[in-house]
């Protein structure tokens, strides 16, 4: 038997973005997306502009350059967990 947290360290490192314009960060995420499942990460990142403008307008959602997003009135960068 194995534990949760062994398969957990077995799996692939979460796909991640290190520019810092919104744009750029989800091109680099989608690049990381398997070719078949192109058509599907494109109407994600459709979803992902749309609620990165719902947090308090425009601007408010950021790229940190390490994976998250800086939210305007937060003090620590938001994880995709």
């Amino acid at each position: 038997m194995s534990s949760p947290m062994l398969e957990n360290k077995l799996k692939r490192a979460q796909p991640t973005f290190t520019a810092k314009r919104k744009d750029k960060a989800l091109k680099q995420l989608i690049a990381l997306v398997p070719e078949e499942a192109h058509d599907l990460a494109k109407v994600n990142k459709a979803y992902l502009l749309t609620a990165t403008k719902d947090f308090m307008g425009h601007g408010a959602a950021r790229s940190d350059g390490q994976g998250g997003w800086t939210i305007r009135g937060m003090k620590s960068s938001l994880k995709h967990y």
